[in-house]
């Protein structure tokens, strides 16, 4: 069950679909991103952040963005970690992207409470294993 809503999850973003998006998210849910990026917000708490979250990060600086699911698994009950690739094209800039990561994803109720970005497998599966959110 847990696959299906993060499959569901990523196909509002592809369809950039910020309702269906986040509505899949619990309403307490803690949504966090690799924290390499200099200055950049890492922790985002509850809908209406991650709604922000979503137009700043996905909508706006995009002409084209997608996440491709490569490898996707329910590593223990509830939790999920699925291998991603985003492929996208900057608006104006025209700069393109492929980047690969992480994700491990817990679920609630059949939405996403906690999501966290690591770099690689090995990372996304420690933190689902290792911990709850």
């Amino acid at each position: 069950m847990s696959v299906a809503a993060a499959l569901k999850s990523v196909e509002a973003v592809n369809s950039r679909d910020v309702d269906a998006f986040v509505e899949c998210l619990h309403p307490d849910v803690e949504w966090e991103e690799n924290g390499d990026v200099p200055g950049a917000r890492v922790i985002y708490r509850g809908r209406e952040e991650v709604r922000a979250w979503f137009a700043e990060v996905l909508a706006e600086p995009w002409e084209r963005f997608e996440i491709e699911i490569e490898e996707i698994e329910e590593a223990s009950p509830g939790a999920v970690v699925s291998g991603q690739r985003i492929t996208a094209l900057g608006r104006g800039s025209g700069v393109e992207i492929d980047l690969r990561f992480w994700t491990a994803s817990w679920f609630e109720d059949g939405l996403v409470v906690k999501r966290k970005v690591f770099w690689t497998r090995e990372e996304g599966y420690t933190a689902v294993r290792g911990q709850t959110p």
